[in-house]
């Protein structure tokens, strides 16, 4: 609990000071210190910063491919905060499992950028992909997996449905890892219960949750009653968890 209280006390006073641009700042230099003990990646595989599209993204090449499938990795972090090296570990875990090829979009985060900056890198790189880079990285663009948690599994899942929308190439299927699906909706069971169970947590004040809205909303924040929900639904969210109440709509919705 403490723990939860003691970042968002500071942030809240730096905020309230300075404007939540430099809250973001704080949070990151915070999310970033794990990564100075992190120096090497493991030897069966190889990691490499490049360009899709004109948005930086890393890849994650296992010197042993069992597939010429993919995953397109979009990280979480509330959109504002965090980046794919944050995600190496879980990277790791997937392609020692699945020998298969992980592109993580580095998109252009908040409050720098604001929407729809972040999912349009997204779906940039999807494109490309699909159309073009393919053959650069030898995988069958039929095979392109979407995968993401928490904000980026909300985008995975919008993703999607532009494509649909779009009547371009679908992805092969997403997988989405507590992910944000029926933003702004703060009424829900789990808000409610974890507003008080976490007092204190950033996500959770009214204020910090009050910034969510803004003048433009779109009609895919929320993937709850659109086409192309996934026909195998696992939650998995933790049971103390802010989104819990949004994941267990999706499956009423199947």
């Amino acid at each position: 609990m403490d723990t939860l209280k003691t970042p968002s006390l500071a942030g809240e006073i730096i905020c309230f000071l300075f404007g939540p641009q430099y809250r973001n700042v704080l949070t990151r230099i915070t999310f970033a210190i794990p990564r100075l003990f992190h120096l090497f990646s493991p030897t069966w595989l190889t990691i490499r910063n490049e360009i899709i599209a004109n948005i930086k993204v890393r890849v994650y090449y296992p010197k042993k491919r069992h597939s010429n499938a993919m995953i397109l990795y979009l990280h979480g972090g509330g959109w504002a905060t965090l980046k794919p090296v944050d995600y190496d570990d879980l990277m790791y875990y997937f392609i020692k499992r699945l020998g298969i090829l992980i592109i993580s979009v580095d998109y252009r985060r908040s409050p720098e950028y604001l929407y729809p900056i972040p999912i349009n890198d997204c779906e940039a790189v999807y494109r490309e992909l699909v159309t073009i880079d393919y053959k650069r990285y030898g995988i069958d663009p039929t095979q392109i997996i979407v995968m993401g948690d928490s904000a980026g599994g909300n985008m995975a899942a919008v993703l999607a449905q532009r494509q649909l929308r779009a009547n371009f190439q679908k992805p092969k299927s997403q997988i989405l890892i507590y992910p944000v699906i029926h933003p702004l909706d703060f009424q829900s069971p789990s808000y409610q219960q974890y507003h008080k169970f976490f007092p204190g947590c950033s996500m959770l004040n009214p204020r910090m949750m009050a910034q969510w809205e803004g003048k433009q909303a779109d009609k895919l924040r929320s993937i709850i009653g659109h086409d192309l929900l996934p026909i195998s639904f696992i939650n998995e969210t933790d049971e103390k968890f802010v989104v819990e109440s949004e994941d267990e709509y999706v499956g009423y919705n199947l």
